[in-house]
């Protein structure tokens, strides 16, 4: 690293010594070995204002497979392995036709829905879990 010194000459050379196990790195004058600036990693994660990760979740993902659909609907749910998710077909009047639990256990999860009774037109999927929600327009033959 080059620098300016506390008397303002330019040039100088400073050297940023990297030690795997230390906590801290300090930043020093070569010629001098004097000591310019130390940062302490420890102590500055272990502060309370020190940022605490959240852990990512994995977003899933709903497709169907073939639309318009006729008596049953086929989902593919993906990524949601091991959360819960609420499956509802909900007519455009907001009626829930249809409502299930999953607990997909692989990445992949392949869910059929059957659905007979209904006539052609429009409904909806609905997935919730885990804080997400996602919708699809699902056409009736």
């Amino acid at each position: 690293i080059n620098g300016v010194t506390t008397t303002g000459q330019l040039g100088q050379a400073y050297t940023l010594p990297f030690d795997a196990n230390a906590s801290t790195v300090a930043i020093q004058d070569q010629a001098t070995r004097s000591t310019y600036f130390t940062w302490d990693f420890r102590r500055a994660c272990a502060s309370r204002n020190a940022r605490i990760a959240v852990e990512p979740v994995s977003p899933w993902q709903l497709q169907l497979l073939g639309n318009p659909v006729a008596d049953e609907l086929v989902v593919l749910v993906t990524g949601a392995e091991g959360q819960s998710l609420q499956l509802e077909l909900v007519g455009v009047d907001g009626r829930v036709i249809v409502s299930r639990r999953i607990h997909p256990a692989l990445a992949r999860h392949r869910e059929v829905v059957d659905y007979p009774r209904h006539g052609a037109g429009v409904v909806l999927l609905r997935a919730t879990g885990n804080g997400r929600s996602q919708t699809l327009k699902v056409l009736r033959k």
